[in-house]
């Protein structure tokens, strides 16, 4: 019997991002589909007795014909290139729909000869007469909570678990000895990992999140795992290489500067950055990159790249919660004996078929507001949280949300030892009285100098950041490098393993000359390997900007504020009335609130909305923009503006995640719950990093879906919920708890592999 044998996990098929298209694909569509296919050419050059597919073969529930006939083609020609391979599959997250009884599209498999599936209840299979004993464990058996006894058959040669599971550093839930198995076939994580020698997660074959990006340093393929003598091999496969740069700092109104540092990075990228995925980000308050950049160089590197993705405005981040966040238990009505204690986390809550995007029912929404609102049942705090709870129009949210921030602001600096609310709100600029002259001005000689100050450290912020930049694409290079360098000799090596190999220059049988051969061959594949993974340490420790630029970037932010304050002493001195209003105040006489600051409020939500967008609508569109006329619009990718039609529910959902940010980044407002609509099937893909980071800040975080949504598969929605539908539920609404979550098998231990592993 042969003993090897193949893991694949989080296939993703069907995965689509970014508009680029292929042929008629989508770009990234067919790269997943290709990154497949190659793996089964690997494969069949293996010849192993057994493949596993541990979960999220599909992108979701629903696949497009395109995946489906992807997997089903490419197992079909694997068994008919590798006689006697037995195939067993079990669903992930993705695999399973919500709806009960509808097993989804992993099931199907099971009809195909050679091939076990699982895709609802745990199930053994018995091979070889009883030899080979697999026990097969889909997400749906790990969500209900009530787990299978996980023991192995005593009487069988070769005992295999399947089952989805994450890898976080938490006690197990599973009763699980290690020791009983074979080979534990874990998935659910996008990274390899192993615990143990023989519990392993391979990750997933290609980088299908939204952002790639994150993954860079990751090499991606598969497993082997060779039971005679226990021993893992990671086999890489070829992925579509990206392009990450380093941040450019650019100013408004200058865009021949920013496309002067951009052009500086972009041209020491080896190879260019044709048919790459490419990332650029603009730091600096523009309201679109055209304000920052030359948009015919942004549109000169669109054309070359596979897909050019440009971030600018605050840079928040997708960073994920360190831990749970305080705040205490969520209370929410259900059907299982009173009111269900919910606790910090994302939650889902599953829309029947026909429920409006803001179908919530009244009865639910009164429980939520009263918890939302339990410490500041009035004012400005309770209507800004009120503004979050129920959402919007994109202009009710833009107008009312800044109108609140700008109140919580002002009250946030009367409050004692506040006056954190006006941080970052330019100031007037100092004017320069009729007659004055600088050289008997000491104000203006002080300003002056701390002028040539800040510019002195700016340039060298500049230049640290460039030489700090090239380092990273240096080493990044590199390391595509070997990876290229490791899948040739991994190429060349298994065609030597044959007695009948070639020479690959004469076409003539090696015979004795072939171990020689091997041999330097292996020799040099393993100083490949050594390399390449020094290489990998070096790109991960250039990944964060080093010690001293952060110094530099701080020594010249105190400047700038040392300038800005000296500025705004010089107004008070000549007249102005700084010391006698706050930035965030609002004129007691008039009533209107500081022109100037709900300007800025406007453009910053805009700015942290437009990324939203761009990921909601997977780079269709880029941003958020006001109109001529003052009402809200999108931008799209050829830069025209437009009063928005079908994206309201995209701009509203983006806009209101923009007001929690800025409240709980400017003003330390934290609301206690926030409830997120406008997501479609797709399940918070791709938008769903941006809502993580936020989680880490916000304690409980209610994400609307429809019944067909496609669920996350890393671990990071907490909980789901059904909501119950039907007149009787329009006053008194009921949700059904699922259980969600993936159990945890324990920390992340180092994997092994070439260049990358």
């Amino acid at each position: 019997m042969n003993r090897l044998l193949a893991h694949f996990s989080d296939l993703h098929l069907g995965f689509r991002a970014f508009p680029a298209r292929d042929r008629g694909w989508n770009l990234r569509e067919r790269d997943v589909a290709a990154v497949f296919q190659r793996a089964m050419d690997d494969v069949v050059r293996l010849n192993p007795r057994l493949l596993l597919l541990t979960g999220d073969l599909f992108h979701r529930p629903d696949p497009p014909a395109t995946a489906f006939l992807t997997l089903t083609r490419g197992l079909r020609t694997l068994q008919s290139r590798v006689p006697g391979l037995t195939i067993l599959a079990i669903a992930g997250e993705r695999d399973t729909p919500l709806a009960p009884g509808d097993p989804g599209p992993v099931a199907v498999l099971d009809v195909m000869p050679g091939v076990h599936a699982a895709s609802g209840a745990p199930r053994a299979v018995r091979l070889d007469d009883g030899r080979i004993h697999a026990l097969l464990v889909p997400f749906a058996g790990v969500r209900g909570g009530a787990l299978p006894e996980l023991r192995p058959d005593p009487e069988a040669e070769l005992n295999l678990l399947l089952i989805r599971a994450r890898n976080v550093p938490s006690p197990t839930p599973l009763e699980l000895d290690p020791t009983e198995w074979d080979y534990v076939a874990v998935g659910g994580d996008h990274l390899a990992w192993n615990r143990g020698d023989h519990i392993r997660c391979p990750g997933s074959l290609e980088r299908v999140g939204w952002d790639p990006w994150s993954e860079a340093t990751e090499e991606k393929g598969f497993l082997t795992w060779d039971l005679d003598h226990r021993r893992a091999e990671f086999v890489p496969v070829s992925t579509r290489a990206l392009v990450d740069l380093a941040s450019v700092r650019v100013s408004p109104g200058r865009p021949s500067d920013g496309t002067r540092r951009l052009r500086h990075l972009v041209e020491g990228i080896p190879g260019g950055v044709n048919g790459k995925l490419v990332r650029i980000r603009l730091r600096g308050d523009i309201p679109l990159p055209e304000d920052g950049v030359e948009g015919a160089f942004l549109e000169g590197l669109r054309r070359k790249a596979a897909h050019l993705e440009v971030e600018w405005g605050p840079d928040l981040g997708d960073v994920p919660p360190s831990g749970p966040v305080p705040g205490g238990e969520l209370l929410l009505p259900t059907d299982a004996g009173g009111p269900h204690a919910v606790k910090p986390g994302i939650h889902l809550v599953v829309l029947p078929d026909g429920t409006p995007d803001r179908g919530l029912p009244d009865g639910l929404r009164r429980i939520l507001e009263d918890q939302a609102t339990a410490n500041s049942p009035g004012g400005a705090q309770a209507k800004f949280m009120r503004l979050l709870l129920h959402g919007g129009s994109p202009q009710t949210l833009l107008d009312q949300g800044a109108r609140c921030l700008e109140d919580l602001g002002r009250v946030d600096t009367d409050a004692p030892g506040g006056g954190g609310g006006g941080a970052g709100v330019p100031r007037a600029p100092l004017a320069n009285p009729a007659g004055s002259v600088e050289g008997d001005d000491p104000l203006l000689r002080e300003l002056r100098t701390q002028r040539e100050d800040l510019v002195e450290a700016e340039g060298e912020v500049e230049a640290r950041t460039l030489e700090w930049a090239r380092d990273r694409q240096e080493a990044e290079s590199r390391l595509q490098a070997y990876r290229d360098q490791a899948l040739e000799l991994r190429r060349r090596l298994r065609e030597l393993e044959s007695e009948d190999a070639v020479c690959p220059t004469c076409d003539k049988v090696l015979g004795e000359s072939r171990p020689a051969l091997l041999e330097t061959l292996r020799d040099e594949w393993e100083m490949v390997v050594q390399d390449g993974k020094w290489w990998k340490r070096r790109r991960e420790q250039l990944e964060d900007r080093p010690e001293d630029l952060r110094a530099l970037e701080a020594e010249a932010l105190r400047l700038r504020v040392r300038l800005t304050e000296s500025e705004a002493r010089g107004v008070g001195d000549r007249g102005g009335a700084p010391g006698t209003k706050r930035p965030l105040e609002v004129d007691a006489d008039s009533g209107e609130a500081n022109g100037h600051q709900v300007d800025r409020l406007h453009r910053v939500l805009m700015q942290v909305a437009s990324r939203g967008l761009r990921r909601w609508s997977e780079g269709r569109l880029l941003g958020v923009s006001l109109l001529a006329d003052g009402q809200v619009g999108v931008v799209d990718r050829g830069g025209s503006r437009s009063p928005f039609v079908g994206e309201m529910a995209g701009v509203s959902l983006c806009l209101q995640l923009a007001l929690a940010r800025v409240a709980v980044d400017q003003l330390a407002l934290v609301p206690r719950v926030l409830v997120l609509r406008g997501l479609d099937s797709r399940g918070g893909d791709p938008l769903l990093p941006l809502v993580q980071g936020l989680s880490g800040q916000v304690p409980h975080i209610l994400i609307l879906v429809p019944g067909d949504a496609a669920l996350p598969g890393d671990g990071r929605v907490a909980g789901i919920f059904l909501l119950r539908t039907g007149p009787e539920s329009a006053a008194s609404p009921l949700l059904t708890p699922i259980r969600r979550a993936c159990p945890p098998l324990g920390t992340r231990a180092e994997t092994s592999g070439p260049a990358a592993h």
